[in-house]
């Protein structure tokens, strides 16, 4: 991933070429990341991009969660939040190392 500095390079050559006055907008992960977690919009819905496999199996995951709280949506996201929680953050890395190889 480019750093600030990169992206400023970047703006620099842009400018350089006449594109100075163009929309543009910096985005910084950890920033908007701060931002989501606050949640001043009120945001209410979760998008993420994945591979198909991951998306069959995110789906059929959430769905037995949910048919287990009483098909209650509302009582079950939480309770898998609190369930991710409660994993490690070591238990985490150990996963994504084994993932790795």
């Amino acid at each position: 991933m480019e750093t600030v500095k990169d992206v400023l390079e970047h703006c620099k050559f842009l400018v350089s070429k006449g594109r100075g006055g163009e929309a543009g907008k910096l985005y910084m992960p950890k920033v908007e990341a701060q931002r989501r977690r606050e949640n001043k919009e009120g945001h209410t819905r979760v998008v993420f991009v994945t591979d198909s496999e991951t998306y069959k199996e995110w789906h059929t995951q959430k769905d037995r969660w949910v048919e287990i709280c009483g098909g209650n949506p509302t009582l079950a996201y939480p309770i898998m939040c609190r369930v991710l929680a409660a994993i490690s953050d070591d238990s985490i890395k150990n996963l994504y190392e084994e993932g790795r190889q």
